[in-house]
């Protein structure tokens, strides 16, 4: 009697199916920067000033759409070769008006959430001095007393001679349109935006300012190139679809795949042993922020220790495991698959949850890399505690995991309440880091067969996240 060839998982075949076509749109979005040269008398848009993060790849984009060249300057920027416009980002962004105003090779300035300059570097300057145009874009102000408007506005009435407090301002955009003024002369632009901003790098990576930026530069300075807003909001629409459908399409795969029953199980006393590495770990790392002498080697370490939490809980399994005191439990999957079968699972619970990950990361923006070689050892332990822990027992390795945000959870808390800011941050990058790296892993860690897949998943998910966050 013949053997009937197993019918396809319809669900599993949709599921990957939708995971490929994630992968593709995101390569989509990585690569559309890089389409359309500008001409070669394009003027270069030159940015400057105080940010830790700058949307390279979205911004890129969006000067490509209208025809310019983008350069992102970390010192004081060489405009020389010309035509430039600098953009000044940050409270002193407004120093880049006075350095520059005088070199002809720079043609306008853009100014991103300026604060009013001390001393007298603003004295004398009017809608016509300096001649370039000035744009200024800064958050929501909708203040009408005049002793406690914003900087910008502050900055915009002096160069304008425009009232803001009693003058009209147009609006600019739909449903989130932000506030306009514009002088008689049209070389006097301010834009505020419809929602509060604190930070500039709000600005830098919303889509509503980077249209607006692009409509603005597009009319003032031209380049006989109208602005393609269809390309730049296509970058954010086909972002935000590819991670809907990925989201979708993991799930639908899973939905699919049968749940691993086979386990060892560690005993009450790695939990116990795992308890106490919480509190000894938490535990140094408040207490050293306390002391003056290793509060910033301390601090240096606190985005590291959700990772510390689970090497220790993996030293403890196999310490555990060797000397013979697991128990191994013996079970069954709910469904006899073929070794094609589990090799496939696996490839796709692992890698292509990794390959996405790697790929939003580069799509929100560059990483910071100054602390890379400590971060990939981290990430390297990390993942070999994963298989450690996946192979030993699967419960143990999910209370690890707990135990690790709990103690991010409370160095966050500590930090909030001795008001060290650094520690809120860096507390919080242990807490993005082991959670997200869980959510990309740990569907592997249910469902797949082979540790070594889900331990590299969380280290790759770990190390990207680490390195993204601070």
């Amino acid at each position: 009697m013949t053997s009937r060839k197993k019918a396809p998982d319809i669900i599993s075949i949709v599921g990957i199916v939708g995971i490929v076509v994630s992968m593709i749109l995101a390569m989509i979005v990585l690569i559309m920067p890089s389409v359309g040269e500008p001409r070669r008398d394009a003027s270069t848009v030159v940015f400057v000033g105080e940010y830790n993060y700058f949307p390279n790849n979205s911004m890129k984009n969006t000067l490509r759409a209208i025809g310019f060249n983008m350069e992102v300057s970390e010192g004081a920027p060489d405009v020389d070769d010309g035509p430039a416009i600098v953009v000044g980002v940050g409270g002193n962004s407004f120093e880049y008006v006075y350095a520059y105003k005088n070199n002809p090779s720079v043609i306008g300035f853009v100014l991103v959430c300026p604060t009013f300059p001390e001393g007298s570097k603003v004295n004398g300057m009017n809608a016509s001095d300096p001649l370039q145009d000035i744009a200024i874009f800064a958050g929501e102000d909708n203040t009408k007393d005049v002793s406690s408007i914003s900087d910008a506005r502050l900055i915009y009435e002096r160069l304008s001679g425009d009232d803001t407090v009693y003058g009209t301002p147009i609006k600019r955009g739909g449903l989130f349109a932000s506030k306009c003024y514009v002088n008689n002369s049209q070389n006097r632009w301010l834009s505020l935006s419809s929602f509060k901003v604190t930070n500039p790098e709000q600005l830098l990576f919303s889509p509503l300012f980077q249209n607006e930026l692009a409509g603005y530069l597009s009319t003032s300075y031209g380049n006989n190139k109208t602005a393609s807003y269809a390309r730049i909001n296509a970058y954010y629409v086909l972002t935000l679809f590819s991670l809907m459908i990925a989201l979708v399409s993991i799930c639908i795969y899973l939905a699919g795949v049968p749940v691993k029953m086979d386990s060892i199980k560690i005993g009450s006393s790695g939990y116990v042993l795992s308890g106490l590495g919480l509190i000894v770990v938490a535990s140094i790392m408040v207490v050293g922020t306390m002391i003056p002498r290793t509060r910033d080697a301390v601090l240096r370490i606190v985005p590291f220790s959700s990772v510390m939490i689970v090497v220790l809980a993996a030293l403890t399994a196999v310490v555990i495991f060797v000397t013979g005191k697991a128990t191994k439990v013996t079970g069954r999957s709910s469904r006899k698959d073929s070794k094609l079968d589990v090799l496939v699972r696996n490839i796709v619970c692992a890698v292509a949850p990794a390959i996405l990950c790697i790929e939003y990361v580069l799509i929100l923006g560059d990483m910071s890399t100054d602390r890379m070689a400590a971060i990939a050892v981290i990430a390297v332990l990390d993942a070999i505690s994963l298989v450690v822990l996946a192979y030993v027992d699967l419960k143990y390795a999910y209370v690890s995991s707990i135990l690790a945000v709990i103690c991010a959870v409370v160095l966050m808390l500590v930090g909030s309440m001795a008001k060290e800011q650094l520690m809120v941050k860096y507390g919080m990058a242990a807490l993005v880091s082991i959670v997200g790296a869980n959510v990309v892993a740990f569907p592997s860690l249910r469902h797949g067969t082979n540790p070594v897949f889900t331990g590299i998943t969380h280290g790759i998910a770990v190390l990207l996240l680490l390195v993204a966050f601070i």
